[in-house]
């Protein structure tokens, strides 16, 4: 995400590029399943860390890439709804990623 602003209120001379990782606004999502992003005023005033250095860290497709690195070959249900809490997607598209790669991988065996 980059965001050019002059200050915090649109005014003013300076100008100063904020870029950092999106986060996804996991307290929204739990309430309102609806998938949105943390707020820019939210998201500038978090400290920078680690998760600004790695590009698309919140994508979808690479949590689950993890997730299945991590609980191969297939995670408890418990363990598979927060991956799919984490993932923003639906706990079924959760457990398909989970069984067409656990097919993927008996045919590669």
């Amino acid at each position: 995400m980059s965001v050019f602003r002059q200050d915090d209120k649109w005014r003013g001379k300076m100008q100063e590029k904020f870029e950092r990782e999106p986060i996804p606004d996991l307290l929204r999502f739990e309430q309102t399943r609806a998938m949105h992003y943390l707020p820019y005023e939210v998201r500038r005033d978090l400290p920078e860390g680690e998760w600004d250095g790695i590009t698309q860290l919140f994508l979808p497709s690479d949590i689950l890439d993890l997730s299945q690195e991590v609980f191969y070959p297939k995670p408890t249900q418990d363990i598979l709804s927060t991956i799919a809490f984490l993932a923003w997607i639906p706990l079924q598209q959760a457990e398909e990623f989970f069984t067409c790669a656990s097919k993927d991988a008996h045919l590669l065996a």
